[in-house]
């Protein structure tokens, strides 16, 4: 087709039609057909070829084999082509039109300069009726050379109709449809189940193994001794009519404390000392800990099963439940503060479950359930009944998740959970509740501001930003938590990561509910929770338990049980003993255990002797089989450090049962190794 500004370029041979078509600068004026050879050549009134041209059968000029097949046109008047002609005879001229157009087929017209302008002659002499431009060699040869140094033009794109837009639309949505089908296939409750089953399983396997076997290394600390030491006490003074809660004789009697309420306002903590009197051993709290975890993450697969169902949502998100609870057990936070080896167990453990529960009491309509979990989820810390209210307090103004008077009821309960925490924490001027009053500064604001990243892991939970109900205590617990300077890498961090999952999941089934009439926004929506959120933080959970695992069984032995239940032996069952940090959690089943800095006030003290030089040896060798960079990792190893080396507290007894004896007031009944028994000799 011939352009709108001057001739088409292409020769035109003659001998039968052409083998290929081609289009040269179309418009919508130009016809498109092949050039079929005729006697004479003409041009239409539309500037277009016509339908038929006349062969050459004169000299030949042109050596075409076919004409050039590239995108830009040759500039010479003897062109070489190849296959589009069936002939190969001369041509007795070479038509151009007024200007020589070296441009391309499509889009940004170039030419180059005007070629003398002179009449085609015949061999026989005649002259043709039209004027022709012949190049010179020198022109001839250069448009060889700056054929592949020519602009390419690009047109601007299309803009696409609305109807291509739907169009496309309906085809992705289809896609969508069949994929979502497809994952329903796999997606059965049944397989749900199993998967979240096995995955919780697998996880409760491997901390529970992770923390018996540092119970049996004796690097364990005094925290997990004390917790199971006033469980222990808690039943044995119910059993003598007492009634006295959650104490410990060491707090009797060198803190004039006879009740761990003072210190945290938790009584549902109580309601776990007929286990421990059942099973006094030193691993319950090892094995209930992450008992604890995994119950909250059945609570979390049921409730997502329940709001999919209420929601009516698609069979391909049923693995979504099992999703949900797999990324709460192996977030990195969780398996840090389930391994750490400082505290070894807290009563926060608790929060989780009991949270937990409570909503998916609310989501099924079981009110009494609900209000009775929510009660005794408020008595285990005195921060719970205030970051409680913000969400009863949205749920009051919205008349969402909980109904207003229920939501009354709720915040009723709170203020009367934290008058109990005024009257036994407040009053004694408790250095945990000092953050609470800080809690009511508006100062605290611009603190957590200045230091919003302390908690990196938060951000995972974003989502959850559309559930306020479970979103305001987050962002409250997290402003504590910031305040107070904790990790998110221990137990500080277990009722932040329960709210935040809540948060996330509600706010997830309601975006599938708001879209579920466009298939591609809440498979989207799926994509992106699995790729971005649960994905990643699975991933590094999982890396955490293998490095923790192997870490675990490298880190060197500081106990020998054996030489332990030897030496030990002749301390009568109700003499007060006090012993080293590390060997607390063996006697915690003892009424009058003591900690090391109560020695003086005990009857038999049993140490562990461990001398420095080889405690920094081992704290050394342990510390070079560090591999990877991982946050939870490396926080265990950084604990385990300060523990293999020693703490204060028991280098302070070391010497002062050594001046004791040298004075005569102790004396060594038994020792095996670096364990040593001592009895305290009264009177003298």
């Amino acid at each position: 087709m011939a352009n709108a500004g001057g001739f088409p370029s292409c020769t035109i041979s003659a001998g039968g039609p052409a083998l290929l078509e081609q289009v040269i600068d179309e418009h919508d004026a130009v016809a498109d057909e092949a050039v079929i050879s005729h006697i004479d050549q003409f041009a239409d009134e539309r500037m277009g070829l016509d339908a038929a041209a006349p062969s050459d059968d004169r000299v030949a000029l042109d050596l075409d084999e076919r004409p050039d097949e590239r995108i830009i046109a040759d500039c010479a008047a003897i062109e070489i082509g190849r296959l589009d002609h069936r002939d190969i005879g001369s041509e007795g001229d070479t038509s151009d039109g007024d200007l020589l157009y070296v441009g391309l087929v499509h889009g940004s017209r170039d030419w180059g300069s005007v070629a003398p302008q002179v009449r085609d002659i015949r061999a026989d002499g005649g002259v043709k009726g039209k004027v022709h431009r012949l190049p010179r060699l020198a022109s001839i040869l250069g448009a060889v050379e700056c054929r592949s140094t020519l602009p390419v033009f690009r047109p601007y794109p299309t803009v696409p109709t609305m109807g291509q837009v739907l169009k496309l639309y309906r085809r992705i949505d289809a896609a969508s449809a069949w994929i979502l089908a497809l994952l329903g296939r796999f997606s059965h409750l049944t397989v749900a189940r199993i998967l979240a089953l096995f995955t919780g399983l697998a996880w409760l396997i491997v901390m529970v193994v992770i923390k018996i076997h540092l119970i049996d290394t004796g690097t364990l600390t005094s925290d997990i001794a004390y917790y199971q030491n006033m469980l222990y006490n808690t039943g044995w003074s119910v059993s003598k009519g007492s009634f006295y809660f959650l104490f410990s004789v060491h707090d009797v009697m060198a803190h004039g404390s006879y009740t761990f309420l003072n210190e945290h306002f938790s009584p549902t903590l109580a309601l776990l000392s007929p286990v421990f009197r059942v099973f006094p051993y030193p691993w319950l709290l090892s094995v209930l800990q992450p008992g604890f975890l995994l119950v909250a993450a059945w609570g979390l697969f049921r409730l997502t099963q329940r709001l999919l169902d209420v929601n009516g949502a698609a069979p391909g998100f049923g693995l979504l439940p099992a999703l949900v609870a797999a990324t709460y057990l192996f977030n990195y936070s969780n398996v840090s503060a389930t391994v750490d080896v400082m505290y070894g167990f807290h009563h926060d453990s608790l929060i989780p479950p009991l949270l937990v529960w409570a909503i998916v009491g609310v989501a099924e309509g079981r009110w009494r359930l609900a209000l009775v979990l929510f009660v005794l989820f408020l008595g285990l810390k005195e921060n719970l009944p205030i970051i409680s209210a913000s969400g009863l307090g949205f749920c009051l103004v919205t008349n969402c998740v909980v109904p207003r008077k229920k939501a009354l009821i709720g915040l009723a309960l709170c203020g009367a959970f934290f008058a109990g925490c005024y009257w036994m924490e407040f009053r004694t001027h408790n250095r945990h509740v000092g953050i609470i009053y800080r809690f009511f500064n508006p100062e605290i604001i611009d603190q957590v501001l200045d230091r919003p990243f302390k908690w990196p892991i938060v951000t995972n939970f974003w989502p959850g930003l559309l559930a306020p109900p479970f979103a305001l205590p987050a962002l409250a617990d997290l402003c504590l938590q910031v305040v107070g300077d904790t990790t998110e890498l221990d137990w500080h961090s277990y009722a932040l990561m329960s709210f935040g999952m809540l948060a996330t999941v509600w706010a997830f089934v309601k975006v599938l509910s708001l879209t579920k009439r466009w298939t591609v926004l809440p498979l989207t929506a799926y994509v992106a929770l699995a790729s971005l959120m649960a994905g990643p933080m699975i991933e590094q959970g999982v890396t955490s338990c293998t490095l923790i695992w192997r870490a675990a069984f490298q880190v060197p032995r500081l106990v020998d049980r054996a030489a332990l239940a030897e030496v030990s032996a002749p301390v009568p069952r109700d003499a007060k003993l006090s012993t080293s940090s590390d060997l607390l959690v063996f006697f915690s089943d003892r009424h009058q255990l003591l900690w090391p800095e109560s020695a003086s006030l005990s009857e038999y003290v049993l140490v562990n002797h461990r001398d420095k030089q080889d405690n920094r040896f081992k704290a050394e060798g342990f510390a070079r089989t560090a591999v990877g960079k991982d946050k939870a990792n490396e926080y265990f190893y950084s604990n385990l450090d300060v523990i293999l080396r020693g703490l204060d507290y028991d280098e302070v007894l070391y010497a002062y049962m050594d001046r004791k004896t040298a004075a005569g007031d102790a004396v060594i009944l038994r020792s095996n190794g670096s364990l040593v028994l001592y009895k305290l000799l009264r009177g003298r």
